[in-house]
């Protein structure tokens, strides 16, 4: 193990082998580089919208989706969004430096994008689509269908909200909508992580 700058080997019986990816284990490379993120922009004090984008940005990169979209759907302020993709991009590429000095493979760097929600609805509505809600059903109850349906989707995009949520005319275009966690609010710079 790496800790700072010291290395740290530990030595153990021959019986055991300790190892991330043993026989029986899921490969999830594959799924995740399907996923598309939808986010709705943060909006607020600048400082809080920063690192609400760092800790977005990291997250999408830690499990190297296939896209984060930001994707605004009311007019927001100019200034605000250009925080939050700062934030985004600085979370992204952090994270990603980290991935490029200790990972066995190449890392896939996510492309951040900016579309309006409904043309992008518009422009997927022949994808998987998945809507975050708190009036969605609890996800554990309907994954064995969600699971089917992405195995034969090439890319399923996932909305998520911020502060207000999705808008309901967006809703209905979701071939789901999930409620991740019920009971649970998910704050927005953890919802694409939950999820």
């Amino acid at each position: 193990d790496i800790i700072g700058e010291r290395a740290f080997i530990s030595i153990l019986e021959g019986s055991e082998e300790w190892k991330k990816l043993r026989p029986g284990k899921s490969l999830m490379r594959s799924l995740l580089s399907k996923l598309a993120i939808v986010q709705t922009p943060y909006g607020g004090d600048p400082e809080g919208i920063y690192r609400v984008g760092i800790r977005i940005g990291r997250a999408v990169q830690t499990f190297e989706i296939k896209e984060l979209i930001v994707a605004p759907y009311l007019p927001i302020n100019a200034k605000e969004l250009k925080i939050f993709i700062e934030g985004l991009l600085e979370g992204r590429d952090s994270r990603y430096r980290i991935q490029l000095r200790t990972y066995s493979h190449k890392p896939y760097k996510v492309p951040v994008l900016v579309q309006d929600l409904y043309q992008l609805i518009r422009e997927r509505r022949d994808e998987l689509i998945i809507g975050t809600s708190t009036r969605g059903e609890p996800l554990v109850s309907i994954i064995e269908d969600i699971a089917k349906d992405i195995k034969s989707s090439p890319r399923v995009n996932i909305l998520i909200g911020s502060r207000e949520g999705l808008p309901r005319g967006v809703l209905r275009y979701s071939d789901y909508i999930i409620d991740v966690i019920p009971t649970v609010t998910l704050p927005t710079d953890h919802a694409s992580t939950a999820i």
